[in-house]
């Protein structure tokens, strides 16, 4: 909200040529439209949202970031 970076990262995603995983809490304040957008120029990209996280997926829900890290 109110937030937008000068040189968004979305606009090079792309150029990446490896997988790419975009993790999101299920109550993030972070929109993943772009990320969505993103993902079908991209070679092997996912989106996975985590359940009972916001923002701070590490802190919100830690058990379930460090299962889905392992």
């Amino acid at each position: 909200p109110g937030v937008w970076a000068r040189e968004p990262l979305h606009n090079r995603l792309a150029e990446l040529k490896m997988p790419t995983t975009f993790l999101y809490g299920a109550h993030d304040w972070v929109d993943r439209k772009h990320a969505e957008a993103a993902a079908h120029l991209m070679f092997k990209a996912k989106i996975f949202s985590l359940p009972d996280s916001g923002h701070h997926l590490n802190i919100d829900n830690a058990n379930g970031f460090n299962d889905f890290i392992t």
